[in-house]
């Protein structure tokens, strides 16, 4: 089962359910070496926002400019982030939303785009930072809690599976992590006991064994804490406070920063067996609460962010003992306020380093033979930017683009060959016919198609043979319903098929096999207690809702991730919910925070937004600041972007798109002056936000009309109108390698 799998919005219901057609984009990332003299400018960065929860990426252009490209909502309080060592996957660890969220990374072209989250539960532990092992097959993630949890990764896929012997003990409030060079120890920095925790990892299972002599004191007990913030729950023995740890690319010294002692504590480290002994002259002196360290990539320059002075202390390391030296600047500031993370490009001539209360990056020119910094920007950022990954240089690669298409007269589900680049290019791989087609949708993996038959009260399944690149029909379909069919959606993670019915009125979950694509029941139909409409996946992996016929009415649901059946009715959190007013199609973000919903306003043929904060412990629903906001158009079916908090809308009696801003924190839409496009002469059936581009299938046309948003200059581009000669009634959009 890979990380990524299918995103898809269902399309308009009209008086039938209608067809959806499936766009797949095929991306090839392969890297490159960053030029000598300065950072590739396809290179691309990475960065958490702890203060409203998201993602962002950079791209990173020459003499070091960063352009944010776009953010991702993710899981609440995010607090690192880290790059799979083959650049297809990236893994956030959030430490009030107590998990582990993977993403599957795809390039094409100028753009980056981080693809359809899957949630992973840390159980009873707050994640607070994480690292990968040099092999890519393991992952650590460190909790405030005094554990390390450990996971196998599939490197193919970016599945984790839990060690049988994770979490692993090591002391009050675990904050850093790090692996040596060589991939054999693993150093865990507890700052409340004043540690290290050393232990060997077996390569071949990844487990961890303590080292002899751990866990290593940092500082002696009695330390005065110099701190501006509160610290009350610090206990007896916690020395310094220790928090960051780095080590020089020879892996023969070991460095953590002391937050409360202001100084940084230094070890050599024991090439043969990974145990520490502390520096003769440690520890090295800076200035006020040191947070961020980071090595020059030669080896020979150590740079600490000093929270309070808003400065990066700069040393030369003695390559014979490890000491350091204070440069003769000592240090540099940084332009901004608070530097907690620090990164450099692999040549070393640039530096970037992020300031959590001033909302920025700045960047350093590094002079190679002195270690001195030149600030020589700075770049507003999304609140509080905690974590940065190391620039990963990237070519532009090439994409191509599969169109899965579903014809209702017809009744041939088709496959599609196309180059957004070349539109006019389209060429037909398959076609087969479909018993019924008013629902389908497709598990990317193996080009699964489910398609349901309401009236025969049954789904069926056909894949793609990878071979004959022919359509057949997969092992036990069709399957038959108990009721009519009304609604079904496939869970983020690929794993698991829920659907709707009416007479009798039950929720259903079935579990894809990952080798035959084959539906099996998983638990027991859940009985509804009112006529269902439809039927939302929270992205996260928890909850499901249901969406009564009248469209007044919410029920929720929970379900596991990682087996499936639905538990039951959340009756004492309030569930069913009552809505304010009457609702059309309704659509949760990618971040798994809001549920939008359209509903009437008043009268008038204009509608409204209403937005509904999903409660991340319990699911349930509650009403957001400033919702309903009333919106000046007709607006029918709504879509939203992962990676920015655009919403876009479509007024199909004006043929135009509306792109509203919304506010992270809240939910609720911001309606005035929305960037528009007008369409002209169209007849739009479908809209689907993905990534920086907008899709929309156009019936008059025959064709898929493709634009990007410009943010700057709030306009409308067009990048491609793919002509088909069939009528696309919906579709939805996913990436594949």
């Amino acid at each position: 089962m890979e990380c990524f799998q299918l995103k898809y919005l269902a399309g308009a219901r009209q008086n039938t359910l209608v067809a959806m057609v499936v766009l797949m984009m095929v991306v090839l990332m392969t890297s490159s070496a960053a030029a000598p003299a300065e950072i590739n400018p396809g290179a691309f960065m990475l960065s958490v926002n702890s203060l409203d929860s998201t993602l962002a990426i950079y791209r990173l252009g020459a003499h070091g400019v960063v352009r944010q490209q776009g953010f991702y909502p993710t899981a609440k309080n995010p607090k690192a982030v880290a790059v799979h060592p083959n650049g297809k996957f990236a893994y956030v660890v959030a430490k009030t939303g107590k998990s582990i969220i993977c993403y599957e990374i795809f390039y094409a072209g100028e753009r980056l785009e981080l693809q359809n989250p899957r949630a992973y539960t840390v159980p009873a532990l707050s994640p607070f930072s994480l690292v990968i092992h040099p092999t890519g097959r393991f992952l650590y993630v460190a909790a405030r809690e005094g554990k390390i949890a450990a996971y196998r990764v599939n490197p193919k896929s970016g599945l984790l599976t839990p060690l049988i012997t994770s979490p692993i003990a090591a002391q009050y409030r675990t904050r850093s992590l790090i692996i040596h060079r060589t991939g054999r120890f693993l150093y865990a920095v507890n700052a409340y006991a004043n540690s290290i925790c050393a232990y060997g990892i077996d390569t071949e299972s990844g487990a961890l064994t303590p080292l002899a002599g751990s866990p290593f004191r940092v500082m002696k007990d009695d330390v005065v804490i110099r701190s501006l913030w509160p610290l009350a729950d610090v206990p007896a023995g916690a020395g310094g406070i220790p928090y960051a740890v780095v080590s020089e690319p020879q892996g023969r010294y070991l460095y953590v920063s002391n937050w409360g002692a202001g100084k940084i504590s230094g070890f050599s480290i024991d090439q043969a067996t990974g145990v520490l002994r502390e520096l003769a002259d440690s520890p090295f002196a800076i200035g006020l609460n040191p947070y961020a360290l980071a090595v020059h990539p030669s080896g020979k320059y150590l740079y600490a962010g000093s929270w309070q002075t808003d400065s990066l202390w700069a040393y030369q390391i003695d390559p014979q003992t490890g000491a350091l030296h204070l440069l003769p600047q000592q240090s540099f500031p940084t332009g901004g306020n608070a530097p907690v993370s620090i990164v450099f490009n692999p040549a070393g001539t640039m530096a970037y380093v992020a300031n959590a209360e001033s909302a920025s990056i700045s960047t350093f020119q590094v002079a190679r033979d002195s270690g001195e910094l030149t600030l020589l920007h700075s770049t507003q950022t999304r609140p509080g930017p905690w974590w940065l990954t190391e620039p990963v240089p990237v070519d532009q690669g090439t994409s191509a683009t599969h169109l899965y298409t579903v014809n209702k007269t017809t009744r041939q589900l088709s496959l599609w060959t196309v180059n957004l680049q070349k539109p006019s290019d389209v060429q037909l791989v398959d076609s087969v016919a479909l018993p019924g087609a008013e629902l389908w949708t497709v598990q990317k993996g193996l080009n699964a198609v489910y398609a349901a038959d309401p009236q025969a009260k049954s789904i069926s399944a056909y894949a793609l043979d990878k071979t004959t690149r022919r359509f057949v029909k997969v092992a036990g379909s069709p399957w038959t319903l108990p009721g009519t069919l009304v609604d079904f959606k496939i869970d983020a993670n690929g794993w698991y098929l829920y659907a709707l019915t009416r007479e009798p009125e039950l929720l259903l979950a079935f579990g894809i096999d990952s080798q035959t694509a084959s539906l099996i029941p998983v638990s027991q139909p859940v009985r509804l207690q009112f006529a269902p409409e439809e039927l939302l996946l929270d992205p996260a992996g928890r909850y499901a809702y249901v969406i009564s016929a009248d469209r007044r009415r919410v029920s929720l649901f929970s379900y596991r991730q990682n087996t499936g059946p639905l538990l039951h009715e959340r009756i004492r959190f309030g569930s069913p919910f009552a809505l304010s007013a009457n609702t059309s199609p309704a659509m949760i973000d990618a971040g798994a925070n809001f549920m939008l919903l359209i509903q009437p306003q008043n009268q008038s043929q204009k509608k409204a937004v209403a937005a509904y904060q999903i409660n991340a412990l319990s699911g349930a629903l509650t009403e957001a600041r400033g919702s309903p906001v009333a919106v000046d158009a007709h607006i029918t079916r709504l879509a939203m972007a992962s990676n920015s908090n655009l919403v876009y809308g479509l007024d199909d009696a004006a043929c135009q798109v509306l792109a509203y801003s919304r506010d992270a924190r809240t939910g609720a839409m911001n309606k005035d002056h929305p960037a528009s496009l007008e369409l002209g002469d169209c007849a739009i059936t479908a809209i689907i936000a993905h990534g920086g581009l907008v899709y929309l299938a156009d019936t008059l046309s025959k064709s898929i009309l493709v634009y990007a948003l410009n943010e700057e200059s709030t306009r409308f581009e067009r990048i491609a109108q793919v002509k088909l000669a069939i009528e696309v009634d919906s579709f939805a959009v996913a990436h594949i390698n």
